[in-house]
């Protein structure tokens, strides 16, 4: 059982919970884990700070430059909508530029700017540095197994080649 310390901070709870059922739950303890991350991201990274997702944009785009924005969004499995987003915000900030493909003007590829170098070196150090952080209590080998075990959940992509339209979904949760 685990008790709810955040919500005792916040002045909630302040019983023991019975978190046995959602203790076996692997979907939330990953939220949990996720909200770690994002917590320790949010703190380290201060107010003017980057999101992770455009941080982790920047990383991509240093490693191929040339890259297009649609095969940025498909590994971040981020939507066209928010790609467009995503990528405004890093021609904003003076990080990213799109010019046209040599090969064919229709194409926009995304290339860092000098600024963007900088960035995204920042980047790598900050990651790393965060990474080390919330796993600072792993040993090497129980990290490598923890991105193994996160790999194999994040890859086996359950929705990719379900039916498309209106399934029939009746059942517990619909009231």
């Amino acid at each position: 059982m685990w008790t709810i310390a955040f919500a005792r901070h916040a002045g909630g709870v302040s019983d023991d919970v019975d978190t046995t059922w959602l203790d076996g739950l692997i979907g939330y303890q990953m939220r949990r884990a996720g909200a770690s991350m994002g917590a320790d991201y949010a703190w380290f990274a201060g107010p003017d700070r980057l999101r992770p997702s455009q941080l982790t944009a920047l990383g991509i785009i240093a490693d191929n430059p040339g890259v297009h924005a649609s095969t940025v969004g498909a590994l971040l499995r981020v939507a066209r909508a928010n790609m467009v987003q995503l990528v405004s915000v890093l021609v904003e900030r003076g990080l990213v530029e799109k010019r046209s493909s040599p090969t064919d003007k229709r194409v926009v590829e995304l290339h860092l700017t000098e600024a963007g170098e900088t960035a995204a070196a920042d980047a790598k150090t900050f990651m790393a540095a965060h990474e080390d952080r919330m796993t600072s209590h792993l040993t090497e080998r129980q990290r490598a197994q923890l991105h193994d075990l996160l790999r194999r959940v994040a890859d086996h992509d359950t929705v990719k080649d379900a039916p498309r339209g209106r399934q029939d979904r009746s059942g517990i949760l619909d009231r």
